[in-house]
């Protein structure tokens, strides 16, 4: 079967139409136009699907979880909205199964404000979307994807579906975990199938989630419950208040899970979800998501990055999957808002040579941490068990370290911290 796009072009443009064109228009594409544009580049944006479809509420009804660092980024590039605070996100409790132990994350500890937010996809999408489309230095380029590139010397060479071409000095690939800019580039990947589904529902429940969030480790995999805003119809709501659900458990559990009718799949909700807010039920449509680690081998080609998923999906174990493609994003439009101001070229070979390095740490850190995690925690193993419920407890009875991971989870640890406009501490 062919590539999706053959590395060639006939009909390449004299000079560049724009300094970067980005493949996806997803919550990271998006953003990282944003950001590109805020550093002074000229920025592409194509997608396949159009743009009401994008807009359309139902295109997505998922939820991000945004830490403090990325609401930051989001604010300054004009994509924030203050009602989204209704799902601040105060308190974080991990807990392992049944265990009397636990670890408890503060915000107000840090005097940093929320530790981030849970914020519907659909909404956020919109949000990034029409920044975009007011902004003078972006050209959305919506229902017609990338046909076939050819990176050359100079320049990358883009065929749209349309049969439209443009001219770029940079290619970033922004289409998720299948990325098929990775692919046309010839960037290899691996793989890692957890054998593990995610279940991703939202639950109305009686009394209020107070901004707290649950992590509780199960066997099969996490369980998380993430607050969100109360129902819009509050008043007529029998049970007003919202959380969103992210369910990992083992494959085969999942789809019989899947396969229960509404009020058995709700009795096995609230066994998982516990009774610290009254009774609870699922509302609205119910996913499934296989879950699979996949690493590209590497994050940079001729004239091409990668960032967020098309670079690496991980585990959603820790939420902390588009807070690190958003930080990709900062660090790449970085160093291409200094090369632009120094008259130079933002695809040269060490431009991305840096960009890859500096991103290494970062990226490499988390896809260990939470394989690790989930490994680690995915296991009724006694030694393993007792061996976790301690270092939860140990973490828990020491502060400085607590308040160092807390910081890794806001985003406002190191040079993340800087990208997100704030001294590191």
């Amino acid at each position: 079967m062919a590539c999706p796009y053959a590395m060639q072009m006939h009909d390449a443009l004299p000079e560049p139409t724009v300094d970067v064109l980005v493949a996806g228009a997803g919550l990271n594409g998006l953003t990282a136009a944003l950001l590109l544009a805020r550093a002074g580049a000229t920025v592409a944006v194509a997608d396949p699907s159009p743009a009401e479809t994008l807009a359309h509420p139902d295109y997505d009804w998922r939820t991000t979880a945004v830490a403090q660092g990325a609401m930051r980024l989001l604010k300054d590039v004009g994509a924030w909205d203050a009602a989204w605070r209704d799902g601040a996100i105060r308190d974080i409790r991990i807990v392992d199964g049944a265990s009397p132990l636990f670890l408890h994350y503060d915000g107000a500890a840090l005097g940093e404000g929320d530790l981030g937010c849970i914020v519907p996809n659909a909404s956020l999408r919109a949000r990034l979307y029409a920044a975009a489309a007011a902004h003078p230095a972006i050209r959305l380029y919506l229902g017609t994807g990338i046909d076939r590139f050819e990176s050359g010397a100079a320049a990358v060479d883009a065929g749209l579906a349309d049969g439209r071409a443009i001219r770029a000095r940079l290619l970033i690939g922004a289409d998720g975990r299948n990325s098929p800019t990775r692919i046309a580039a010839g960037i290899p990947e691996r793989t890692i199938d957890y054998k593990q589904t995610s279940i991703v529902a939202t639950a109305a429940h009686e009394r209020p989630h107070r901004g707290v969030a649950l992590e509780r480790f199960l066997p099969g995999g996490p369980f998380a419950v993430l607050p969100l805003p109360d129902a819009a119809d509050r008043d007529a709501a029998p049970w007003p208040h919202r959380s969103s659900i992210v369910w990992t458990d083992a494959a085969p559990l999942a789809a019989h899970l899947l396969g229960l009718d509404r009020p058995d799949f709700d009795r096995e909700l609230a066994r998982r979800f516990g009774d610290h807010c009254g009774q609870v039920r699922s509302i609205g449509p119910i996913g499934a998501f296989p879950i699979k680690l996949v690493l590209a081998l590497r994050m940079t080609g001729r004239r091409l990055a990668l960032i967020g998923d098309a670079a690496r999906a991980i585990h959603p174990i820790a939420g902390q999957g588009f807070n690190l493609g958003l930080r990709d994003s900062a660090e790449l439009a970085d160093a291409i808002g200094r090369q632009l101001a120094l008259g130079l070229d933002p695809g040269a070979p060490d431009l991305l040579a840096r960009y890859q390095a500096a991103r290494l740490a970062d990226a490499a850190s988390l896809v260990a941490a939470t394989d690790g995690v989930n490994r680690l925690f995915s296991t009724d193993f006694r030694p393993a068990r007792h061996a976790r419920r301690l270092g939860l407890a140990a973490v828990q009875a020491t502060p400085p370290l607590k308040r160092l991971f807390m910081r890794h989870a806001m985003g406002l640890a190191g040079r993340a911290a800087t990208l997100a406009g704030k001294t590191p501490v």
